[in-house]
């Protein structure tokens, strides 16, 4: 339990560093812990049957009790319509986790209660089943709450809904009766003494219309608290005060008073988890200690709240902006123009074409919220005229060689000079240099026949100071023919050449 002396100071505390936190851009969670949601117990209406229990695990010699990440050892198997991949949750029974659990009532008709209402059940983790024998399956601990211990009963896994914390600055301790009511039943391990963050029981379930999500807010009347270990106390003031002589306190102050005393608001909290009789409520407020017997009522949904930004607000066009927004208490959002449906809070870079206002409506059981944000368009100045395109380089002229040779002909050196003079014309240009063959002989003479004619031809180009870097020569051979129409020399001529290919 939190004692009220340490929510105040922790209060105290985050009031104090919540001016430091937002000027380092830190953002208070707005959802509900997961393991609030999936840790926190609950009181089913019915008991589980206990198909599937643990019956030990993994080095289990010595070991008692297991923990996330490891193996544990389920009765059933295939046998029972175990596969592997599925998901279980973990479960395990009050009475069974404390054999001699027999509390003195905390309130008039605890017990009785307790019994309509069903049975307390603790959340002990999550499992998924790893390997599957006829009679037998072996489970990975994915998640514990408490650890794992033989016999704990394995229910199949539910997802459970994540709520979003409603404004904190949000709560009338003024205000109306709302209905329907219900008890707190008592709290998460036996609490009898309930502040901010503990996990309260109470009788208002699913079948009262009560969702994950919903707030209910805890009150008692003004004869004051049902807890019994506080009662006895209140009785001596009031003793006290019944004997005070008349000629002190003039007016005498009756015990059935109490009876007509405003009642006082206590705090709230989320339900993080429903059952058909019961719910699992975390307390997210406190203005004092909340007991058992104490009353719970429905809060009204609270109404949306929206918030949307875009900067900067003044771009040209072409430019981009950030539009940011955020929502609370909302579960439909949508941006127009043309963002559409979009989650709670969220940024997205625009490029608008003209100037646009964008509105952000955010609807729920509350409400629904309208905000909105403009954003001017301006056009760009005049573009500077475009400068002239590069030059283009030419065409570079294929040299030929003779039958079956690699030399250099004396008809090629020109052809070569006005290639070299291109290259450096042009020195950003990657060329491949090809060595070309007819289709006499074998494939692999006339590869190696080819590579000597692009190093013949590379080697040309080095010598008349074009830059290595320039160059690649590789050997094409036979596999490419320039002129296939017939085997005259003629034709055949064609296909003995150096091919340039212009990379980039």
């Amino acid at each position: 339990m939190r004692k009220l002396g340490f929510v105040a100071l922790v209060s105290l505390v985050a009031l104090n560093l919540a001016p430091l936190a937002f000027a380092q851009g830190y953002e208070p969670p707005t959802r509900a812990n997961p393991k609030d949601v999936y840790c926190s117990g609950f009181i089913a209406a019915n008991d589980f049957p206990r198909d599937v229990y643990v019956i030990g695990g993994l080095d289990a010699a010595g070991r008692l009790i297991y923990s996330q990440y490891d193996y544990v050892y389920l009765n059933r198997g295939s046998d029972g319509g175990l596969q592997a991949g599925q998901r279980y949750t973990i479960v395990r029974r009050y009475d069974q986790e404390f054999t001699d659990w027999d509390p003195v009532e905390a309130f008039p008709r605890q017990k009785e209660m307790l019994k309509s209402t069903g049975k307390i059940y603790l959340d002990v983790g999550q499992v998924e089943v790893a390997a599957v024998d006829a009679t037998t399956a072996t489970a990975m601990v994915t998640s514990a709450c408490d650890s794992v211990q033989m016999g704990d009963v394995l229910i199949p896994f539910q997802e459970r809904p994540i709520p979003e914390y409603r404004p904190a600055n949000g709560f009338d301790r003024f205000a109306a009766p709302t209905g329907p009511e219900g008890t707190v039943l008592l709290g998460k391990d036996f609490v009898f003494q309930m502040g901010q963050g503990d996990v309260a029981y109470t009788t208002l379930g699913s079948g009262a219309g009560i969702k994950a999500g919903d707030y209910l807010r805890f009150y008692r009347y003004g004869r004051g608290t049902e807890y019994a270990g506080y009662k006895g106390v209140v009785r001596g003031q009031w003793r006290h005060y019944q004997g005070v002589p008349r000629w002190t306190h003039p007016i005498p102050i009756e015990t059935k008073t109490r009876n007509r005393l405003p009642r006082e608001l206590m705090g709230e909290g989320m339900v993080v988890h429903t059952e058909a009789n019961s719910s699992t409520v975390l307390v997210t407020l406190s203005l004092m200690e909340i007991h058992p017997g104490d009353f719970v009522e429905v809060q009204p949904p609270t109404p949306p709240k929206a918030d949307i930004t875009v900067v900067p607000a003044r771009i040209t066009r072409g430019e981009m902006a950030t539009l940011s927004w955020t929502t609370a208490s909302a579960n439909q959002i949508e941006i127009t123009p043309g963002v559409g449906a979009v989650k709670r809070r969220g940024t997205q870079t625009i490029t608008p074409t003209q100037s646009t206002t964008f509105r952000i409506t955010a609807g729920g059981p509350g409400g629904s919220a309208e905000d909105s944000a403009s954003i001017t368009v301006v056009e760009p100045p005049a573009p500077p005229p475009p400068p002239p395109p590069p030059p283009q380089m030419p065409a570079l002229e294929d040299i030929f060689f003779d039958f079956d040779k690699a030399d250099i002909r004396p008809d090629a050196a020109s052809t070569l000079s006005r290639v070299a003079a291109t290259l450096k014309q042009f020195p950003n240009a990657r060329v491949r240099i090809e060595g070309h063959c007819d289709e006499v002989g074998t494939d692999d003479y006339n590869n190696q026949l080819g590579q000597r004619r692009a190093d013949a031809t590379m080697n040309a180009l080095l010598q008349m100071g074009v830059n290595p870097i320039q160059l690649t020569a590789v050997s094409v051979g036979r596999s490419q023919q320039f002129c296939a129409a017939s085997r005259e020399e003629s034709c055949r001529q064609l296909n003995r050449r150096a091919h340039f290919v212009t990379e980039r």
